[in-house]
């Protein structure tokens, strides 16, 4: 199995989506914020890699191009989120008088949070 991970370009970033695509459907059945599909997929991954017996090297080789399109993709959405930084703050829902992070701020993101 490792030698064809070896010589394949594209097998682990089919390995990662398809898992992906697994995981976001059981997150989208079981409808609870905890089950996160990134959470899933990344057990679901490493319970693949252990079953199967893939070297990690091979198979992080073999999913690089992954990462190439995911590293620009988390650049991007972290400029538009620190433009926002001014309106978290003056949002009195998550943040006392005195600027600091609100006790209840979980507790209001939990009961704000939609559950089917």
């Amino acid at each position: 199995m490792n030698d064809y991970i070896a010589f394949s370009a594209y097998f682990g970033a089919a390995l990662t989506l398809i898992i992906y695509v697994v995981s976001f459907r059981i997150s989208d059945r079981i409808g609870h914020p905890l089950a996160n599909p990134i959470l899933i997929c990344l057990a679901l991954l490493i319970g693949a890699l252990l079953i199967f017996d893939i070297d990690y090297d091979a198979y992080n080789q073999s999913a690089r191009y992954i990462t190439y399109l995911l590293t620009p993709a988390t650049a991007c959405l972290a400029l538009p989120l620190y433009r926002q930084t001014l309106t978290f703050k003056s949002s009195s829902l998550y943040w006392d008088n005195t600027g600091r992070l609100s006790p209840n701020c979980g507790s209001t993101l939990w009961r704000l949070w939609p559950v089917s």
